[in-house]
């Protein structure tokens, strides 16, 4: 079983490895890269977590996202005021005449009505809603006008959703397929038609179309992305901090010769013993995978107990 000695060649290999790489770094960069890399880790998880994230948004791209949602609104308002003034033109227009002249005049008449006078015509619609005050969600619930706004929702969600991605800062998107998913409680589709019909949304529990899209679509993508480049800015600039201090220290270190020395050598001793924590943790995940697997044809405690040097560490860290 030959390949029981790729085991001891790992063993050999992680400790020469960490006894050269602590050698040429020396101790004290040793001791700092590890402190910093800590320090690292944990500033830039402090500042990247939700509170630093929402506070960063609140303040710079509430605003602004906002605006732009509101622009891409308007837009889709329009858009769908528009498709169904021409829908309606079009039923008009298809009106079967019978040949009758009078009739395709009062048709003719209509259709330029419509034309002419759409701002009218949405002006007029808004009043009677406001004075009716209908139930929306309650008119979205019926199983009919349910399935049509479906199928609407299908046909025009993701031209929706490109229209306000472009127009959205640091490479924040919605997810195209995460409409249908929203949509499908009705409340993005209420608050649409209230905002056509100019009627009050609140009691939905949000404002308008606008606020929902951002409360409940886009802040909750800003905020992930926000936490990603937070982490990684705080991160990189702390490591490349790091690179200034090993540079001064290098300099340093040139011009004592003797404490050069000391440190090469502590640093591949500290070099051992990080290697050793590697072989350790190592042997620990190898121990889990035999104990939830019950071996595998080459991780298991025969093959383990043929090697030579690696049967010993086994032993002492897992077979006490």
């Amino acid at each position: 079983m030959g390949y029981t000695y790729i085991y001891d060649g790992a063993v050999i290999l992680i400790l020469a490895a960490g006894m050269v790489s602590g050698y040429i770094r020396g101790a004290v960069k040793t001791i700092l890269a590890i402190a910093f890399t800590i320090i690292s880790i944990g500033a830039a998880s402090y500042f990247s977590s939700e509170r630093y994230c929402e506070m960063i948004y609140d303040e710079y791209l509430h605003d602004r996202i906002v605006t732009s949602c509101k622009n891409a609104v308007d837009e889709a308002i329009s858009a769908a005021k528009d498709d169904i003034k021409r829908r309606a033109k079009e039923g008009v227009g298809s009106f079967d005449d019978h040949g009758n002249d009078a009739i395709r005049g009062i048709r003719d008449a209509i259709g330029t009505f419509i034309e002419d006078h759409s701002t009218e015509i949405d002006d007029t619609i808004s009043a009677v809603a406001k004075a009716i005050d209908p139930d929306i969600g309650k008119i979205i619930s019926n199983e009919e006008v349910s399935r049509y706004i479906d199928e609407a929702a299908e046909v025009y969600s993701y031209s929706a959703v490109d229209r306000i991605n472009s127009r959205l800062p640091l490479g924040i998107t919605i997810e195209r397929d995460d409409i249908k998913e929203i949509a499908k409680d009705k409340t993005l589709i209420e608050l649409f038609i209230c905002d056509m019909l100019g009627l009050d949304g609140k009691k939905t529990g949000y404002m308008d179309t606008v606020d929902y899209i951002e409360r409940k679509m886009i802040r909750p993508t800003a905020l992930s992305t926000l936490h990603g480049i937070i982490w990684i800015a705080v991160f990189t600039v702390l490591k490349i901090l790091m690179s200034v201090v090993f540079a001064v220290i290098t300099a340093i270190k040139k011009n004592l010769p003797i404490l050069n020395t000391a440190d090469k050598l502590i640093g591949m001793a500290l070099g051992a013993v990080g290697g050793a924590v590697l072989i350790g943790v190592c042997t620990f995940i190898i121990s889990k995978v035999i104990f939830v697997t019950g071996g595998t044809e080459h991780i298991n405690e025969t093959v383990i107990n043929s090697t030579i040097i690696y049967r010993y560490i086994y032993s002492i860290l897992i077979q006490q």
